[in-house]
């Protein structure tokens, strides 16, 4: 049963005056290897407390920028941000992983500006002092970008009520089953509307080429994606697209009433065995 000396207490909020968080998950991790700490800061400085990862939109110069940080989870102060600049609203949250093993957390995030589709692996490096924390000054610490003109993560959404973009989340998976990292993306091809799903190797020395890229010849949105270990040498990686082909939609009496589905759903599968094939 919980009682009052049991219950969770709301600790603290982070806001700010700006356009908000478009994404759909906050990341949570602990980067106490991350952190560089001088003087006499141990005590003040979030060693070995989890620490939330968001992309926030705000006005810098006059235009909407997206701004990554990690903020210290004790007390909600910024502990690192870098801007990535003029995209449009980032849907994908970003995604934390330990690339080489060494302890230290980086970060990928991914999103669309201008109408290309862009991959960054970040490789964050806290700094901590008796003044607090030095949250500015951290644009190299990115490894590498890699970027698509003809693919986008977000789409507009073809539900008649809906009026706005709609993305797909980064899935973190060991495709080759050798214990190195790979990012598999949902993406969409701006042309056409096909579904398009790309597996990028997560290395310190890039950017990577693509370690495979399959486009689906029928469907459209494909939804987040998941991978299943089937055994020793093989994996999958599964998704769901709609087909547009297939309406399910019963008018609505009034403006504000009824249901209207957008087709019907198909699950995909691309397996993986030594080179992946459909």
């Amino acid at each position: 049963m919980i009682t009052e000396s049991t219950r969770w207490r709301f600790r603290w909020a982070y806001a700010s005056e700006d356009y908000g968080v478009d994404s759909l998950a906050v990341p949570v991790g602990d980067f106490s290897a991350n952190i560089n700490v001088t003087g006499e800061a141990s005590e003040r400085c979030a060693g070995g407390r989890l620490m939330p990862v968001f992309i926030h939109q705000q006005d810098v110069g006059g235009s909407v920028h997206s701004i990554m940080k990690i903020v210290d989870g004790d007390d909600s102060r910024t502990a690192w941000q870098v801007d990535l600049g003029a995209t449009d609203p980032v849907k994908t949250a970003p995604a934390l992983v330990d690339v080489n093993d060494d302890g230290r957390l980086e970060i990928v995030v991914a999103y669309d500006a201008q109408g290309t589709f862009t991959l960054e692996l970040w490789s964050p490096s806290l700094s901590c002092n008796d003044a607090g924390w030095n949250s500015g000054g951290h644009t190299s610490e990115r490894l590498w970008q890699w970027s698509d003109p003809a693919l986008a993560i977000t789409t507009t959404s073809p539900y008649i009520w809906a009026n706005h973009k709609i993305g797909t989340q980064l899935l973190i998976a060991d495709l080759q089953l050798d214990g190195s990292p790979e990012v598999v993306l949902s993406l969409v091809n701006e042309a056409n509307e096909q579904p398009v799903i790309a597996a990028i190797p997560l290395v310190f020395g890039g950017p990577p080429d693509p370690l495979w890229q399959v486009t689906l010849d029928n469907g459209e949105l494909p939804s987040d994606a998941a991978w299943v270990q089937i055994d020793d040498t093989n994996s999958a990686v599964l998704l769901t697209t709609i087909d547009p082909d297939e309406p399910c939609c019963s008018p609505p009496s009034t403006p504000m009433t009824g249901t209207c589905g957008y087709g019907v759903s198909t699950v995909r599968a691309v397996r993986l065995s030594g080179a992946a094939r459909r």
